[in-house]
This record gives structure tokens, sequence and C-alpha cells, in this order.
């Protein structure tokens, strides 16, 4: 399922330009508004908070709380 990000002033849909790693846990993102009337163009992060599920390739230096539901294995 895909989700597009709102603009915050006009909330039509924005695309992302572009993608840049800033840690292991964070990307900073540039969106630009599709509202050839608004243009507005914004940095958005991007920030990994919580498992769901958790991976079967763990890399030792990331460390997200486990959240209990749904997704978890146990």
């Amino acid at each position: 399922m895909s989700r597009l990000v709102p603009c915050p002033h006009c909330l039509c849909d924005s695309y992302i330009r572009d993608s840049e790693q800033m840690t292991r846990l964070t990307r900073e993102l540039t969106l630009i508004c599709k509202n050839p009337v608004c243009g507005h163009t914004w940095v958005a992060h991007l920030t990994a908070t919580r498992t769901l599920s958790e991976s079967a390739t763990p890399h030792p230096s990331v460390h997200l709380p486990v959240t209990k539901g749904l997704f978890s294995k146990n």
C-alpha cells in the first residue's frame, strides 16, 4: 500500500524529490507539492521509531523498541 504525503499548506499530494541518509534510522526528504498553484517545497525527516516485526538479519547498532501486537513474533 502506497501513501502520499500531503502538502502542509494546500493538502494536495506531494512527491519526494530527493532523499538523503542522515543516520541509520533517519532520512531527510525533500518534497514538492503537486499542485502547481501552491508549489510548496519543504524538507521532512523519516525516522524509524519502533519495531513491529523483528528482523531476521538485525544490525548490532540498531536499537528500536519492540511493539507487541499484530506483527510481533512473540
